[in-house]
């Protein structure tokens, strides 16, 4: 038998990505979280589901690999992120197969009593803190 090298990746899954669209969090920094959705999306040729959350999940958007994320967010509150984690919840009692969570944010919010029972990465711009529970990436 022969083994030939695949040109097409692997399937990672869906995965849900939240923009912090809290008051902290300005134009270009949304900006900048929208161009690093469509680029995940490309690179790693997966599906994402877009939550714009601050105190309450405003949208949801379904990225494929190849569409661009929307640049217009909805929100401007405080930050609570409780509510994405609850969405997500209702998503998977549903029957939607989430990889994991991707976080952006400046983690200045509430966080969930309980971890996710999901791989979550937050990935914090301007900060130094540490998430609760999942894996904390700074950002510049």
């Amino acid at each position: 038998p022969v083994i030939y090298p695949r040109r097409k990746r692997d399937d990672v899954g869906t995965i849900i990505v939240v923009r912090d669209t809290s008051g902290s969090i300005d134009k270009p920094l949304c900006d900048e979280f929208s161009a690093q959705v469509t680029a995940m999306c490309a690179d790693l040729n997966c599906s994402a589901i877009v939550l714009d959350c601050d105190t309450k999940v405003h949208a949801e958007y379904r990225i494929d690999p190849g569409s661009e994320c929307p640049l217009k967010v909805i929100g401007g509150g405080g930050t609570d992120f409780r509510a994405a984690f609850d969405c997500v919840r209702r998503m998977i009692d549903d029957g939607e197969s989430i990889a994991g969570m991707i976080y952006l944010t400046d983690l200045d919010g509430a966080f969930p009593d309980e971890p996710a029972d999901y791989p979550v990465l937050w990935a914090a711009y301007g900060t130094r803190a540490t998430a609760p529970f999942g894996r904390t990436i700074h950002v510049k």
